[in-house]
């Protein structure tokens, strides 16, 4: 550890020993709110999961007494003393828009109130605060950089491997009770927004690490410009659009190329440092992604989440950037279609799909459509035939969908009080709807996968229906 940061870890060391008991005589614990929180019970080579309520350590404010310390006296000098924290005038002021700003002259404060909020207890523990400090020194070594870490709960979704590295900066994690029990007390919103039993918890997350631009002032820049705090970050607005963006992206790649209705209805930031914004502004996101009523887990081996790699990987890597957005429209009505409570909605999304990865004509649309699908998907003629037809349902239905018009794609839009007024050809379609629709959702499913294979979208169509042996190059 360099010289500074030793100095500095021993000031902030001594000044939580020396703060910790003048806290419990400040503050009346017993007045403080609670939230709900979790932690593991073992007994008997039993574990549970056991919910209790603590006091809400982090709202402590108004320590402002405990600046008659004479630690706090040394630990100033040590921060006016350190590299990363001296200015001309032996001040710096820093601050993060949608973080945890601070007048470097009041971080034992800050460090002190992190301090609690991570705590169990207010007793003293060296390997949190250890944590903590380590945290606090790559916070201030970032040089105009800070990092955050979105976590994305995936509560229908079991992986065999712990952790899958999708890029240097984004994973699929699996969670073990521990970690789990950490990001929900960490994030409280999450307790409350799934709730109990524990057994209905997420499993598994996405993370995805960003950096930030911000900014650096002095206190003399900070006197003339009147401000509260310093100077935002950069692009800020950017940032968290990019960030948003790139968790749906990724959503609906997993999404379609599992072709699984993966639930992600929510998304937070995980307060692992000084440099996160839990509580702050946006704290918590919704996503699109819809979390389905029925808790049905599906579990990955290493074998499918190793395949699931490669095509991802795969579509990453082609080159064409029209052939990308092509098939990458795709798969966004597969992955939204997931999300349709009726089925007409439901065909009409997939239809769509597979219409714009395939057919890119005006002319005689229907029957492309349903020719073209059945060329790529079967290799015996009887099977293609039948696949044919079944496109050209399908088409019809989409049709008369997007055009408004009445289908029965739904239990309740046929059954009425007089059931003798129940047409039997409303019946009949209700009947072919819930028949089509798996066969479409795995069929834009399968069509996905050929064109990332093949990198393209582009077939010889011709030779195609020339050759009753004609199958496109994919394995």
């Amino acid at each position: 550890m360099e010289k500074e940061n030793q100095i500095l870890r021993e000031k902030i060391r001594n000044f939580i020993i020396e703060s910790l008991p003048m806290v419990k005589k400040i503050v009346d614990i017993g007045s403080l709110p609670t939230l709900k929180r979790y932690y593991i019970q073992k007994k008997d080579g039993n574990v549970k999961i056991i919910p209790h309520n603590r006091p809400n350590w982090y709202q402590i404010r108004g320590l402002g007494k405990l600046k008659k310390l004479q630690s706090f006296q040394e630990l100033d000098l040590a921060i006016c003393s350190h590299r990363q924290l001296s200015s001309l005038d032996g001040k710096l002021l820093f601050a993060i828009s949608s973080g945890c700003p601070f007048n470097v002259g009041e971080i034992p404060f800050e460090f002190l109130v992190q301090f609690i909020y991570r705590a169990d207890s207010l007793k003293f523990n060296q390997k949190l605060f250890d944590n903590l400090f380590n945290d606090f020194v790559e916070y201030i070594n970032l040089n105009n950089t800070f990092k955050t870490r979105v976590i994305v709960p995936l509560d229908n979704l079991l992986i065999a491997p712990k952790v899958v590295e999708l890029d240097s900066n984004y994973r699929i994690r699996s969670l073990g009770d521990r970690e789990r029990i950490r990001i929900i007390n960490n994030n409280p919103i999450l307790g409350s927004f799934y709730g109990t039993p524990f057994s209905l918890w997420f499993r598994c997350i996405l993370e995805f690490d960003m950096s930030y631009q911000c900014s650096w002032t002095n206190s003399l820049e900070f006197e003339n410009n009147g401000q509260d705090f310093c100077i935002p970050p950069r692009n800020i607005g950017n940032e968290l659009h990019y960030r948003m963006t790139k968790i749906n992206q990724e959503i609906v790649i997993l999404r379609s190329i599992l072709n699984l209705p993966i639930s992600s209805p929510i998304s937070v930031i995980d307060y692992h440092g000084w440099n996160a914004d839990t509580f702050k502004i946006e704290p918590i996101i919704k996503l699109p992604w819809v979390r389905h009523q029925v808790y049905g887990q599906n579990r990955l081996s290493l074998r499918e989440i190793n395949k699931y790699k490669k095509i991802r990987k795969k579509f990453m890597e082609i080159k064409n950037r029209k052939t990308q957005q092509q098939i990458f429209v795709a798969m966004r009505k597969l992955a939204f279609s997931f999300d349709r409570a009726y089925g007409g909605d439901e065909i009409m999304e997939r239809v769509s799909g597979l219409e714009g990865l395939l057919v890119n004509s005006k002319n005689e649309i229907g029957h492309q459509f349903a020719e073209r699908i059945a060329l790529l998907l079967a290799s015996d003629p009887l099977e293609r035939k039948d696949l044919s037809n079944d496109m050209k349902r399908a088409y019809r239905f989409r049709s008369l969908v997007a055009h408004g018009s009445i289908i029965a794609d739904e239990l309740d839009s046929i059954i009425t009080d007089d059931t003798s007024q129940i047409d039997s050809k409303r019946i009949k379609d209700f009947n072919e709807i819930q028949r089509l629709r798996p066969k479409i959702r795995n069929s834009l499913h399968k069509a996905i996968l050929i064109c990332i294979n093949d990198q393209t979208t582009e077939f010889d169509w011709d030779s195609a229906i020339m050759s009753a042996h004609w199958t496109p190059s994919h394995e």
